[in-house]
């Protein structure tokens, strides 16, 4: 069951279950270059691009149906 488009940020940092009030800022970090991708997380990423599951239902990691979550 997919969800027809790509991941928020913020959902893609609840799937990894990073840590923090904002999950979705590591994952910016990341994509602009201003902080390292940690191993763990990494690792949990390729498997999910390779189709794994995430640990979580989707309900605990897509918390913003219409929105108002960042992209």
């Amino acid at each position: 069951m997919g969800l027809n488009r790509p991941l928020r940020q913020s959902e893609l940092g609840r799937a990894i279950r990073l840590q923090g009030k904002t999950p979705g800022q590591s994952i910016r970090l990341w994509e602009n270059g201003h902080t390292k991708i940690s191993g763990p997380a990494s690792a949990c990423i390729d498997m999910m691009l390779n189709g794994s599951k995430p640990p979580e239902k989707m309900e605990v990691i897509i918390l913003y149906q219409d929105g108002g979550d960042e992209l």
